[in-house]
């Protein structure tokens, strides 16, 4: 087992970092393409030196603007708790091919969003968290993936006063996803306190800088 020593706060580089799933097979989207594009959009506003620029001389760790994106609802790399998280969802629908009543969708569903009457399945739009397993294990395409996209969600934090991120946006496609984030720094930049972390930001000021692009807010 090798060691790491942590680096020292002094050494802190980049004031904002996208972590991913790994080596999802559950995946709905592609989750390297989606974090090169988040990162990108960092990297043209110039984040991390106008940011730098707020904090104390002193730069730490928990200064960073963390953003997760996961594959699928599992959400391995924890968007729930990032400033901002990207999390792939698939939606399930009625596919063309004959239903053997096999009931492999059904087993498949943690939710029990599926069931199977008369040769006919059926989805629950209520139960359904949008994973895709219930298509991905039909045998016969009876169900089949349809539309995939982005689920967005902000402010999330742990530390003194933790925070589940709020979901401002239930199916995004990546344009939105990234001009979203392009706003959320921008908004971070423009109106965050000193080491304010962006979940403070949002409960003090809402949401009105994403009026026009997101759903649900």
């Amino acid at each position: 087992m090798h060691s790491m020593t942590p680096k020292p706060e002094s050494q802190v580089q980049s004031l904002w970092r996208v972590e991913t799933c790994r080596s999802c097979l559950n995946a709905c989207v592609d989750v390297r393409s989606i974090a090169e594009r988040l990162e990108r959009v960092a990297e043209d506003i110039d984040f991390t030196e106008r940011f730098r620029a707020r904090l104390p001389a002193e730069v730490k760790h928990h200064h960073v603007f963390r953003v997760a994106v996961s594959g699928c609802p599992n959400s391995c790399s924890q968007p729930q708790i990032k400033d901002f998280g990207v999390q792939g969802r698939a939606t399930p629908r009625r596919g063309e091919g004959d239903c053997t009543e096999c009931l492999q969708c059904v087993e498949a569903c943690r939710e029990g969003a599926v069931t199977v009457t008369a040769a006919e399945p059926t989805i629950n739009p209520g139960l359904c968290v949008h994973c895709g397993g219930c298509a991905r294990v039909c045998p016969t395409s009876a169900l089949e993936t349809g539309q995939s996209g982005l689920g967005l969600m902000v402010g999330g934090k742990l530390g003194r006063h933790p925070q589940l991120a709020r979901e401002i946006m239930g199916m995004a496609d990546e344009d939105r996803a990234a001009e979203t984030f392009r706003r959320s720094l921008e908004h971070c930049l423009a109106s965050g306190r000193g080491e304010e972390r962006f979940g403070e930001l949002l409960n003090r000021e809402g949401y009105g800088f994403l009026t026009g692009i997101a759903d649900g807010v």
